[in-house]
This record gives C-alpha cells, structure tokens and sequence, in this order.
C-alpha cells in the first residue's frame, strides 16, 4: 500500500491527539500537543477539498463576471482560464485576480438601478455567501 497524504495526516492526528498529548506529564504540553493535533485534523480537511473548491469558484466567477461585462457594456472577455494545472500554487493567484474583478465588477453593478443589474447584484451575493460557507471550519463535525 502506498499511504496518501490525507492517510498519513490522519494517522499522525490520531497519534497526536489521542496517545502523544495525554500522555505528556506537562499539562501545557499536552494541551499545545492536542491543540496542534486539531489544527492538523482542519487543515487536512480543507487540503482535501480546496482544488475542488477553487476550481468551483474560478467557474462562477468567470460567468458572474461575463454577466457583469454585458450589463456594463465593457469589453471582450478574457481567454479561457486553462484549469490543467490543479495545483493550488497555481489555482490560488487565478482565484484571487478573479476575485478581485468580481468585487471591482460588483461594486459598479451595485449602484445600477435596473433590473438585469439588481438580479446579478443578488446572484453576487448569493456566491459570496456560498463561498464563505464552503470555507466556514466546522470544528465539531
């Protein structure tokens, strides 16, 4: 068998929380042990999902943002982000400059007062909302 990276960080979230912190005789230590330990089963959880999450987001983006571009009479559209690459090294820059349009975008259809603009000014909304939930940490889960 050849152990993924999620096996193994379960395993060492495991080891961590449930036979090394307690067994530590400095209260402190154990505390900070178990702690890590916690911090290690969150970002193993949002590792796993972040690629499916960003590369969700670039595909809403790109069409809020091809939305906005016909509401506000501007330009061509980019070129198709080439999504071959899924490494978050890569995804992450491409999220944010398109995050940054969006909210550059939003903010100019916000103060349209016309229909097609006020239905984007919601589906906006809508995504960042969505967004903020799929990033929210449940640590009891």
């Amino acid at each position: 068998m050849i152990p993924s990276a999620s096996t193994f960080l379960a395993f060492a979230v495991q080891r961590l929380t449930q036979e090394l912190a307690p067994a530590l005789p400095d209260e402190y230590l154990a505390q900070s042990t178990g702690l890590l330990g916690a911090m290690m089963a969150v970002a193993a959880k949002e590792a796993d999902r972040a690629v499916d999450d960003l590369v969700l987001e670039i595909r809403q983006i790109e069409i809020l943002l091809a939305d906005a571009r016909s509401i506000l009479g501007e330009g061509e559209p980019p070129a198709n982000i080439d999504l071959s690459c899924l490494r978050l090294t890569v995804l992450a820059p491409i999220h944010h400059r398109l995050t940054a349009s969006l909210i550059s975008a939003h903010a100019a259809i916000e103060i349209i007062d016309h229909e097609q603009a006020r239905a984007l000014d919601a589906r906006i909304w809508d995504y960042l909302i969505a967004s903020a939930e799929r990033r929210r940490i449940d640590l009891f889960d």
